[in-house]
């Protein structure tokens, strides 16, 4: 399932380009890249009467979705339901699986995505529930100096916000909720889908130079450090993949967020341990932790490379981490080429600022 939805967010990035986007007839151009029984496949997949539309909540996951106000409220609404449900059983994730990949055999070879591949992503959903279930008790606010937002006295408020920027739960608030509300007072509107379209799409320069302004350190959240400490239990080469200049993905944010003195002492673990102000609120969690007994993950960066891109697999890249970010900058030079038709010079002016700003470049 996740699987198919990269096939149509790609497919509708390479093939339209909006002023003002909307969503649905964003969908709607996507499905037209399938062929019928792919699009048969998908759609059955959103049978209200089918066990997977029911353990995901289907009716409040399209709630978000089909928002026409920020997507913070019908968010938190989700997940207080998703994440207090029992969680999907692998019957009903290997029918899903089985599902998608005979419905959409032929789509899935066109677009160069292996069986193997859709397994995979599928077999992510414990990983992703309790990713999304974490809570923190030190949620951000407008009027935040927590340490999960050290630099929240630089973004600008929402202007037009009708969501709560503290909405809480007896027993802390959503990380997602907390990242996505700290987010939202940065860009300075509310995240509608249709606005989130937008300037995904480089349409909302107003937003996209809002996003140059967001400083490296805003990382420094103990939610951004917990969901990368449950990521990392299961590949635990993650951390060492090079990301901005010389520094690996742990290296940068341990560094950044260490120079600050309400950030400092964060740190990203491999073995699930979360930061002080973070839990787990997944009921009944499936997630297997990776170390048993001293035992080392059974999945790391070289399987999942062989997975997601076998032909660069093939081809002898050497070293884990070099392999794989290897054969994904050969990805995103073709995604690169794709997208730019339906992406503005604003659009990439803003992702080369940023980076440049934060390797130090400017």
């Amino acid at each position: 399932m996740k699987t198919t939805s990269a096939i149509i967010a790609a497919s509708a990035l390479a093939g339209s380009a909006y002023a003002q986007a909307n969503v649905g007839s964003i969908a709607q151009n996507a499905l037209g890249y399938l062929s019928g029984g792919c699009i048969a496949a998908v759609m059955n997949l959103t049978n209200p009467q089918l066990p997977l539309y029911q353990c995901l909540d289907g009716n409040l996951l399209a709630s978000i979705v089909t928002s026409n106000t920020s997507i913070i409220e019908p968010m938190e609404n989700y997940l207080d339901a998703f994440c207090s449900a029992q969680p999907c059983s692998n019957a009903t994730l290997t029918e899903a699986t089985q599902t998608i990949i005979n419905g959409c055999a032929s789509d899935l070879s066109q677009f160069g995505v292996t069986n193997q591949t859709v397994e995979w992503a599928i077999a992510q959903y414990p990983l992703a529930r309790d990713v999304l279930c974490l809570k923190t008790s030190d949620p951000f606010t407008s009027n935040s100096t927590s340490s999960s937002s050290a630099n929240s006295t630089s973004a600008s408020s929402s202007a037009n916000s009708t969501t709560s920027t503290n909405s809480t739960s007896s027993n802390g608030t959503f990380c997602a909720v907390s990242l996505l509300t700290e987010l939202q007072s940065y860009l300075g509107e509310d995240l509608t889908p249709t606005n989130i379209a937008t300037t995904a799409l480089g349409g909302n320069s107003t937003a996209l130079d809002n996003i140059k302004s967001i400083p490296p350190t805003a990382l420094c959240d103990e939610c951004i450090f917990g969901a990368l400490s449950l990521v990392e239990e299961q590949y635990p080469q993650l951390g060492n993949i090079t990301v901005v200049g010389n520094y690996t993905l742990n290296q940068f944010l341990e560094t950044t967020c260490n120079k600050t003195t309400s950030a400092e002492g964060l740190t990203i673990s491999n073995n699930g341990t979360l930061p002080t102000n973070v839990t787990e609120s997944a009921v009944n969690s499936t997630l297997t932790p990776q170390y048993v007994n001293g035992t080392s993950p059974q999945t790391n960066l070289t399987s999942l490379t062989s997975l997601l891109m076998p032909s660069a697999t093939a081809s002898g890249a050497s070293g884990a981490a070099g392999g794989l970010v290897s054969s994904y900058e050969s990805q995103l030079s073709a995604v690169t080429a794709s997208v730019a038709s339906a992406t503005n010079l604003a659009a990439r002016a803003a992702v080369t600022d940023v980076k440049k700003r934060w390797i130090g470049q400017q």
